[in-house]
């Protein structure tokens, strides 16, 4: 998780140079994971509002680390369901 050191609730709250740090950070963190758990992929996000899941109120960025065959990380979020599709025509 990467936070602005200054409290914005939302990403409008904040200043062009805090999202602009704030990014230059998900860098750094993205390539040291990479480098260390060598992961497929990653998530990159923001929950903003109650309904999108923003238990924390402070604007803050998600960075998760993914690999072919896991499972979707939705599941770690209490209240909530996903539903899966493999993309197939199931007829």
């Amino acid at each position: 998780m990467i936070a602005p050191c200054r409290h914005g609730e939302n990403l409008k709250d904040l200043e062009e140079r805090e999202t602009t740090e704030m990014l230059k950070v998900l860098k750094i963190c993205i390539a040291a994971v990479r480098a260390v758990l060598k992961p497929d992929g990653f998530n990159v996000g923001a929950n903003i509002g109650i309904s999108a899941g923003a238990g924390v109120h402070h604007f803050h960025l998600h960075s998760v680390p993914r690999w072919i065959g896991d499972t979707n990380f939705m599941q770690i979020l209490p209240d909530t369901d996903s539903l899966t599709e493999s993309g197939q025509n199931l007829e």
